[in-house]
C-alpha cells in the first residue's frame, strides 16, 4: 500500500521559518473542536479529554513559542534572517479536500524550525549565550510537540 504522502525538500528564509502561526492554527482548531463538544453528552469522554489535552497543549506552547522566537529574531542580524535553509516536509501525493492531518502539520513545522536551530547552532559562536538559550528553549518546545496525539474525527 503507498502512502498518501511523499517526503518534498524545501528550502525557506530562517526568518519565515521563525513562524509559529501554523501551531497558533492547530490551537485554534482543537479549541473550536473542543467548543463543539461543550456542554453536550461528548464532554464525559475519552475523545473530549484528548481534544482538551490538545488544544491546551498547543496553546500554552505556542503562546511560549511566541515568545521565544519573537527574543530569537531581536538577536538576529538581517543577514542571518535572510539566509535559506534546507528541511523535509510530507505532502499529500494527491490533493483532496482536508488537506495534511493534524500530525503532518506539526512534523512539518517541527522539521522547518529544527532546520533552523540547526543551522543557528552551527553558525552562532558558542559565547552568545542568549541565542544558544533561545535556541534551547524552543528546542525543548518543540519535543512538548512532538508529544501531542491528535484524536481522530472517527475513532
Amino acid at each position: 500500500m503507498t502512502s498518501s504522502y511523499k517526503i518534498v525538500a524545501r528550502r525557506s528564509s530562517v526568518d519565515s521559518l521563525l513562524d509559529a502561526s501554523e501551531i497558533e492554527e492547530l490551537a485554534s482548531e482543537m479549541e473550536e473542536w473542543r467548543d463543539g463538544m461543550s456542554g453536550t453528552s461528548l464532554e464525559s469522554t475519552e475523545k473530549y479529554n484528548a481534544v482538551d489535552e490538545a488544544a491546551d497543549t498547543l496553546r500554552d506552547t505556542f503562546t511560549e513559542l511566541e515568545s521565544q522566537i519573537d527574543d530569537l529574531r531581536n538577536l538576529l542580524d538581517e543577514r542571518t534572517l535572510k539566509t535559506e535553509v534546507q528541511y523535509v516536509e510530507r505532502e499529500l501525493r494527491y490533493k483532496r479536500r482536508s488537506g495534511p492531518s493534524r500530525d503532518v502539520r506539526v512534523g512539518n513545522w517541527i522539521s522547518g524550525i529544527r532546520a533552523v536551530l540547526d543551522y543557528l547552532t552551527e553558525a552562532i559562536k558558542p559565547d552568545v549565550t542568549e541565542v544558544h538559550t533561545s535556541i534551547d528553549s524552543i528546542t525543548s518546545l518543540t519535543e512538548d510537540l512532538e508529544g501531542i496525539e491528535f484524536p481522530g474525527m472517527y475513532s
